[in-house]
């Protein structure tokens, strides 16, 4: 099969906990899912979100060349450390979107959440090593 060519949008870390920014990268793919799993699988996108691909779109192979030149220049990409992307990517901090979170148990804002949930684990947790105790003990 022939290869074709591919932009996709994904969101991009590395900008704070529960940040991310929106790229576009050129991937070329033999399918749309193929290039989703290839773009899933570069640096700096956030490879275990499961809405991590907001969009795969086939473009031609002028676009194609024009966007992978765009992202090659893009000093977000080039970047190797926190230091550096702070100094060199300044536009970043008009781009950066907050993460929805819907677990609120584990939220660092949510403490009192997290605590009750933890004491019901724990409490579950004695109960049964009790219950194993008294049976290890009328079974031996």
């Amino acid at each position: 099969m022939e290869n074709k060519y591919f932009a996709v949008t994904v969101k991009a870390g590395h900008v704070g906990r529960n940040n991310y920014i929106i790229k576009t990268l050129a991937i070329r793919a033999e399918s749309g899912k193929e290039a989703a799993y290839i773009a899933r699988w570069k640096g700096r996108v956030k490879h275990h979100d499961k809405k991590a691909i907001l969009n795969v779109e086939e473009v031609s192979m002028e676009d194609y060349y024009d966007l992978k030149k765009k992202n090659d220049d893009d000093l977000y990409f080039s970047c190797t450390s926190r230091q550096e992307q702070n100094r060199l990517c300044q536009y970043i901090k008009e781009s950066i979107h907050k993460e929805e979170r819907k677990d609120n148990d584990f939220d660092s804002g949510n403490r009192e959440g997290r605590i009750e949930y933890k004491m019901k684990k724990n409490k579950i947790l004695l109960k049964e090593c009790l219950k194993m105790r008294e049976s290890y003990v009328y079974n031996y």
